[in-house]
């Protein structure tokens, strides 16, 4: 996965200073599309139509019709679906197009890109999981390329996106001090089990467990609450894969206060957390340039982030 090293040179906030977040709740997408942003000068864009003859072949149409499509779903999952499959089918310089368009557009109020940028997210975590797992499936070398395009075409608002960096700090030692809360030693199939009931001290108990395995279960269990989540994404010090489990849960993804606060853990992995910064309001993003405790690219990339804030429409 791409490193800085490689480098060769469930609300929707409204559209405002503040910025925009992803919500679990879609709704149709709007009648005019937003064109090509950039830096620089401003200019109208002009009006045009999905159904006109070059649209199949031009890279901005295939993305707004993945945006409008993703504006018309529900389900966080149907979200990852349409992105992932468009990031696959076009050509490695259409997708990493694409990226740079949704990471800037979810920056100036764009309705739905927020949401379909999440779905990337998600997607793009998901590649990183299965390669862990499975060597031999070669899914870096699709974000592989993506990264080396970005890289060609000077696109480092993609670049740094893309970065798959490690925790920025860890922890020698993370005690686990469930057996204790449930004043019984239990095998992880039996904490696991405990994890998909409805016993809230059970449930207190195992939200300090130190298994992924349970985690997962936790997420997944209707009577886990926000606050739940919450205690388990702000523990310092953490494990970064207990805090990528709570990444990967696409219920508590479109949870603003959930992203917020996982980025802001430097037990995460910084990879993720970087992933995560165009999600969050712009009083929130100028807090991330000026924190201490992060990876200093977080910084880095939040003043990057605030810049394209004002960035205008441009045609393409």
């Amino acid at each position: 996965m791409p490193t800085p090293t490689d480098t060769p040179g469930a609300e929707q906030d409204a559209p405002s200073d503040e910025g925009g977040a992803p919500s679990g709740d879609a709704t149709p997408a709007g009648a005019n599309p937003q064109q090509v942003l950039q830096d620089g000068d401003s200019g109208q864009p002009p009006a045009f139509s999905l159904s006109a003859p070059a649209a199949q072949d031009d890279p901005l149409v295939r993305l707004e019709a993945v945006i409008q499509r993703v504006g018309s779903l529900p389900e966080l999952s149907m979200h990852i679906s349409v992105v992932g499959e468009h990031l696959e089918s076009v050509s490695v310089e259409d997708a990493v197009f694409g990226l740079d368009q949704l990471i800037r557009r979810s920056l100036t109020g764009d309705l739905h890109a927020p949401n379909a940028l999440l779905g990337a997210v998600l997607w793009l975590m998901r590649q990183s999981v299965e390669a862990e797992r499975d060597p031999r499936a070669n899914r870096y070398d699709h974000i592989s390329a993506l990264y080396r395009v970005a890289s060609e075409q000077r696109r480092e608002l993609v670049m740094t996106f893309l970065f798959d960096l490690p925790a920025h700090k860890t922890a020698k030692i993370l005690r686990q001090n469930v057996a204790r809360l449930l004043k019984k030693d239990l095998t992880l199939g039996e904490r696991k089990q405990l994890a998909r009931g409805n016993n809230r001290q059970h449930l207190e108990a195992l939200i300090h467990d130190s298994d992924p395995q349970v985690i997962e279960k936790l997420c997944n269990n209707p009577s886990i609450r926000e606050q739940d989540i919450l205690t388990i994404v702000t523990r310092r010090p953490n494990k970064p894969e207990i805090l990528r489990t709570i990444a990967l849960s696409e219920r508590w993804m479109v949870r603003y206060t959930v992203r917020h606060a996982l980025l802001l853990n430097p037990y995460a992995f910084t990879g993720i957390s970087i992933k995560l910064l165009p999600f969050l309001r712009g009083t929130d993003i100028r807090k991330v340039s000026l924190a201490g405790d992060l990876h200093p690219l977080m910084a880095q990339y939040a003043k990057q982030l605030l810049a394209l804030r004002s960035t205008r429409y441009l045609k393409p």
